[in-house]
């Protein structure tokens, strides 16, 4: 009997989970959740492309699957389609607007693709959602900081500060906001918070020195770089304000040991290279100066003043080949070309005209027709300017041989002449308008 009842059991219990497997909507949710995991692994293997098309399938035939609509998000997110990835959090939010997971996938590709304001959006909707974690209020402000939007995010971020006065991360971005906004005295308060609750904070410490060298108050900069120094002596950023700091207050020699510090531990930036030069320089150790100003202008061959300490070192040096040729390239730096030199002189000259100055217009044109007497145009200027503004025809008549002289072919249309005659044209009809009115006075002056 006992056997017979333990047959029966198990033969209805195969009964039953027949009858369940039979069930349709039983069977669409294993085959759902199958899928769901196929999906997740090849997404685990970063075959992402795999995976949208997997899930695409799926979706063709149930697009309520909530689920799968967040793992193509993912999936696009991953491949960097992040517009295709929020149209698909879009569908979700639209299902349930109090995802706060979708809306912080939103809130990312948006920060991803550039759009702050709804990446803001999306942000102050996850904060209307869990208006108690102050995690997302800090990254609203990270969001308005990397957009230089420092008002807005200091407004974000001081009610954080004012539920944690201790939190050193939120301390040094008040510090920052307030260092990107010139006040510098707010900056330094919050700063040297920050260092109150964490004083090995190299960061905080360059930035606070920093500030203190803008207002010029030295001993304080220095005091800040030494404690630091103390702790840790082979830091190469707080060597090398504190070399920068000694260079400041004049003392060369001191800077330069700094700097020599700073190279040993591993910086030999731009800065450090070119202050250590002006250390040689000022010394007058020029031939000590010359490698290290000519390394500098190697990082920046912009620099003017690096190429000019370089070419008189060299030259000081008897590098006197190497000295001419940085000397050159320093005139070549500053001052421009003869052609934009030329133009800057005619746009003057239309600013003065405008102005009724006609006489400084002329000057000014004459300026740009001797750096640039190549150009022919500037002589049909300074036609236009004697015959329209000074009235004076006889003065523009040369002039406009001049340009018929030297004008190339094809003809060009400047802004000057009226109703945009081509410049050619307009300069023929005006010598012979102008030489018959010449002929006239003369017979008249004749009888």
């Amino acid at each position: 009997m006992r056997l017979f009842h333990r047959n029966n059991a198990s033969y209805l219990f195969l009964i039953m989970m027949m009858q369940i497997c039979l069930v349709p909507g039983r069977c669409v949710y294993g085959q759902q959740r199958e899928a769901f995991i196929e999906v997740k692994l090849l997404m685990e293997n970063f075959r992402f492309d795999e995976a949208i098309l997997r899930i695409d399938r799926i979706l063709a035939s149930d697009t309520s699957n909530i689920e799968l609509w967040m793992l193509r998000s993912k999936a696009l997110s991953a491949r960097s389609q992040f517009l295709e990835a929020n149209d698909a959090l879009v569908r979700v939010v639209r299902s349930d607007s109090t995802n706060i997971q979708a809306w912080y996938e939103m809130f990312n590709n948006y920060r991803q693709l550039g759009n702050k304001e709804m990446a803001v959006f999306s942000c102050k909707k996850i904060m209307a959602l869990r208006p108690e974690n102050r995690y997302f209020p800090l990254q609203l402000a990270n969001l308005y900081y990397n957009h230089e939007d420092y008002e807005s995010a200091l407004e974000t971020m001081t009610p954080l500060w004012r539920a944690d006065t201790q939190n050193v991360y939120v301390n040094r971005q008040i510090g920052n906001c307030y260092n990107e906004l010139k006040m510098a005295d707010s900056a330094i308060l919050y700063y040297s918070r920050a260092l109150t609750i964490y004083p090995d904070d190299a960061v905080t410490v360059s930035r606070l020195i920093n500030l203190y060298l803008k207002k010029k108050e030295f001993p304080v900069a220095l005091m800040l770089a030494s404690a630091y120094l103390n702790k840790d002596s082979l830091n190469s950023g707080i060597l090398k304000l504190a070399g920068y700091c000694y260079y400041l207050m004049k003392d060369y020699e001191t800077a330069e040991k700094y700097f020599l510090k700073s190279v040993e531990a591993g910086d030999d930036s731009r800065f450090v290279m070119k202050y250590l030069g002006l250390c040689y320089y000022k010394t007058e150790n020029y031939a000590l100066a010359e490698p290290r100003f000519r390394k500098a202008f190697i990082m920046d061959t912009t620099d003017a003043e690096v190429c000019f300490y370089c070419g008189v070192s060299a030259g000081r040096s008897m590098l006197l080949d190497s000295g001419l040729i940085m000397l050159n390239k320093t005139l070549k730096l500053l001052l421009p070309s003869d052609d934009f030199l030329a133009t800057l002189y005619a746009e003057l000259a239309s600013v003065y005209n405008q102005m009724d100055r006609s006489d400084t217009a002329l000057s000014l044109l004459f300026k740009a027709r001797d750096t640039s007497p190549a150009n022919p145009a500037l002589s049909f200027k300074i036609a236009y300017q004697y015959d329209y503004y000074l009235q004076a025809p006889d003065h523009a008549l040369p002039w406009y041989q001049d340009y018929l002289n030297e004008a190339p072919e094809p003809d060009v249309t400047p802004d000057l002449a009226p109703q945009h005659i081509p410049m050619t044209e307009y300069a023929k009809n005006r010598i012979t308008q102008i030489s018959e009115n010449k002929s006239r006075r003369h017979e008249k002056q004749a009888q």
